[in-house]
């Protein structure tokens, strides 16, 4: 039994140094490769990301301010955008604006109307589609 154990253990140790040596190689010789291809799951983190974001925008947009019913929902989703958004924030100053303009209103230290709400509906868009804007460039860039 001992036997098997060592040749077995031998041929893990084998195979751990190949793949090992393997990717030693390619991060040695294939440095921009390997680069691109994070960057390339990068962006499409960050491409699902504004999808799912953009769909919430969708919600909110399709609700009126002015229907009482929906004033409950237009809050909540606006607190789901705001926490969606958050991640982005530090790589963008104007979505902290619009982060913090949202934070005052969830807080209601600051009225909201219909307005109010396409506004930051339609500047939140503006910015998600600069964002995919800026790290596609920086993907065909460096190809």
């Amino acid at each position: 039994m001992d036997v098997v154990v060592q040749v077995v253990s031998f041929i893990s140790d084998l195979v751990t140094a190949i793949v090992g040596s393997a990717a030693l190689y390619g991060l040695i010789f294939h440095r921009r490769e390997l680069s691109n291809f994070f960057r390339f799951l990068q962006n499409y983190q960050l491409t699902e990301r504004i999808k799912r974001i953009k769909e919430t925008l969708g919600k909110l947009d399709s609700l009126n301010y002015g229907d009482k019913s929906s004033r409950a929902e237009i809050v909540a989703l606006l607190g789901q955008v705001s926490g969606q958004v958050h991640p982005l924030v530090a790589n963008d100053d104007e979505l902290q604006k619009i982060c913090n303009e949202i934070s005052e209103i969830l807080a209601k230290r600051v009225g909201i109307s219909e307005g109010t709400k396409r506004n930051i509906v339609y500047r939140i868009h503006g910015q998600l589609d600069s964002l995919q804007l800026d790290s596609e460039k920086v993907i065909v860039k460096n190809l």
